[in-house]
Parts: structure tokens; sequence; C-alpha cells
């Protein structure tokens, strides 16, 4: 799996808004709990945790520093302005690292510093775990033609929350679909063409619950919740219909 499936996501979603005038682009502080799915069965353990800070910008914006209320603090943001991503085998390890608790970025634009937040990211409101309903149907659907992607309800969600579908293809190491759905939404529309035969994919369903945010620069701060499911699409043989199911 690439360097890490939602951060990449993340800065995919910079092309769909318009950032015409601002130099500090998007910002990003979150905690992730991933889960991954086999068949059509919901998942209900998590396979791992992840902590990803970072901030966009244009060539004003220079450096950043991350100021968090665990004991590697302050962090320096070095190569694109991003934390290398930090993979968790369980909570507990994610949170002696990154604590709950207020967080701040302080960025240098155009060669002046300034502060962001405190960010609070408290509470521990993971979202459900996200349910595809049916991705074992793509085994046998016509890739040339459309196909709707179903997955269950994001319970909890609040007018801040967000959530978004991505297809990433493992060959060419890109995202072949990406687009911030409503929360309210349980289908989404994967055009045909997308994906091709003989192709290793893996699709992303993930809910974002915000706990906070800023008003003048798009910000995604808070707990994710991503389910993960890995497709082949290569001819399949099944010798257990119950994976089927």
């Amino acid at each position: 799996m690439k360097k890490n499936f939602i951060l990449c996501t993340l800065i995919a979603a910079l092309g769909l808004h318009n950032f015409a005038q601002a130099e500090i682009e998007f910002m990003y502080i979150l905690k992730e709990e991933e889960y991954r799915q086999v068949g059509n069965v919901a998942p209900t353990i998590p396979i791992g945790w992840v902590f990803g800070a970072g901030v966009q910008g244009d060539e004003n914006v220079t450096a950043a520093t991350l100021t968090h209320p665990g004991p590697s603090s302050p962090v320096n943001l070095v190569d694109d302005l991003e934390i290398d991503v930090q993979d968790y085998t369980a909570q507990s390890f994610l949170d002696a690292d990154y604590p709950n608790g207020n967080y701040s970025l302080n960025i240098t634009d155009n060669g002046s510093a300034q502060n962001y937040g405190p960010f609070s990211i408290t509470g521990d409101t993971y979202p459900d775990p996200p349910h595809l309903l049916n991705p074992m149907a793509l085994h046998s659907h016509d890739l040339s033609q459309d196909f709707t992607l179903l997955w269950a309800p994001f319970t909890g969600a609040g007018a801040s929350d967000e959530a978004f579908v991505q297809i990433w293809s493992n060959e060419t190491d890109n995202d072949v679909f990406f687009e911030f759905i409503d929360t309210s939404s349980t289908s989404i529309l994967i055009p045909g063409g997308s994906l091709a035969a003989n192709g290793s994919y893996e699709i992303g369903l993930t809910f974002v619950k915000e706990t906070d945010e800023l008003q003048n620069v798009d910000t995604k701060v808070g707990y994710f919740a991503s389910n993960y499911f890995e497709l082949d699409t290569s001819p399949q043989t099944f010798e257990d219909p119950s994976v089927l199911v």
C-alpha cells in the first residue's frame, strides 16, 4: 500500500477546492482507525491505527511545526511539510505518542511564522467502521459498464462531518477514482472503464468525524474510520460460496 491511503486522499482533495488567493491552502491533523473488509461481510476489528498531520500551500509556505500533548512535541514537519505516516498496532500505542488534547501548527508563510490552533482532538469519537455492501459483485461485473457501489449509512454523522470514496491502483500507485460524498449517501456510481481487467485495486470508504476546524483555511481535524477492500479483477474461481455472502 502507498505511503498512506488517507493522506494521499487528503492531498488529492486540494484539486477539488478553489484556493485562488490562499497561500496556506490546506492543513490536517488526524487519528485514523483502519479496517479491512473480506467479502461483503462488515468488518468489526481494526487492523491498525494511524496518525498524520501536514500542511499544503504555495511556494511561500516553507516550514511548519506541530505542537501536541505527546512526548515528542514539538515536531518539525519535513519534506512535503508532513509527518511521516505513523502506523500503530493498538490504539494505546497511538495514544501514548499522540494523546487526545490540543494540537497546534506553527506555519512559516512568506517569511512570517503564524500559529494556527489550538485544535481540539478529544473524545475518541471514531465513526463506526464503514461497511461496503456489494464489492464482491465487481468480480463478475462487466468493467466497461457503470457500477453502483453500495454501503451502510454513516450513523451519527454531524453537519461538519465528511465521507469519501477512493479507488487506488496498486499497479500504477495512483487513484483511479476519488470523490467526496454527502454523509447521508449510501451509494455512488463508478463510471465504466474506471477499472481494467487483470488489475489490482484497493477500494477505500472513509468516514470523518471532525472535532475542530478553521473558517478561513480548509482543515481536516479529528477522527477517521477507513475500510479497505482489496479487489483483484482477474478471473476468479471460488470453491467456497460463502465468500460471496
